[in-house]
C-alpha cells in the first residue's frame, strides 16, 4: 500500500492489553490501530464510508499485520461468495436462522 507506514522495529506491546490482542497483533504500534479497532471498522471499511484519517490508519494496520489482512481478504471472499448467490435460495427460515447466529456472536463478544 502506498501511503503505508512500515514499522521496521516495532515498540513492545503494554502490558495491560487483551491476551487475544497481543496474541494477534503484529504491528506493535497499538496506539495507531490495535486489531480490535480494525475489526470494529472493518464493515465501513468495506463500504467505503470510513474517513480519510481512519481508512489511512487502517490501510497502515493492514500493510503491518498478517493477521488482520488475512482476515479482510476472507470477508472479500464471504463477500464475494454471497453476494453471487441468488436471494431465492435462502429460505425465510434460513435467513432467520443466520440473523439469530450472528445476534447471538455479537452479544457473546460485546458480554467479553
Amino acid at each position: 500500500m502506498e501511503n503505508a507506514v512500515i514499522i521496521e522495529d516495532p515498540p513492545e506491546l503494554p502490558d495491560d492489553l487483551p491476551p487475544a490482542v497481543q496474541a494477534i497483533c503484529q504491528t506493535g504500534d497499538v496506539e495507531e490501530m490495535a486489531c480490535a479497532e480494525l475489526v470494529d471498522r472493518i464493515t465501513d471499511y468495506l463500504e467505503g464510508v470510513l474517513g480519510p484519517e481512519v481508512t489511512l490508519r487502517l490501510n497502515n494496520h493492514l500493510a503491518t499485520c498478517d493477521s488482520c489482512e488475512h482476515y479482510v481478504a476472507q470477508l472479500r471472499t464471504v463477500i464475494r461468495t454471497t453476494g453471487s448467490l441468488p436471494s431465492e435460495q435462502l429460505t425465510e427460515e434460513a435467513e432467520d436462522q443466520l440473523v439469530d447466529i450472528y445476534r447471538q456472536w455479537i452479544a457473546e463478544r460485546d458480554s467479553e
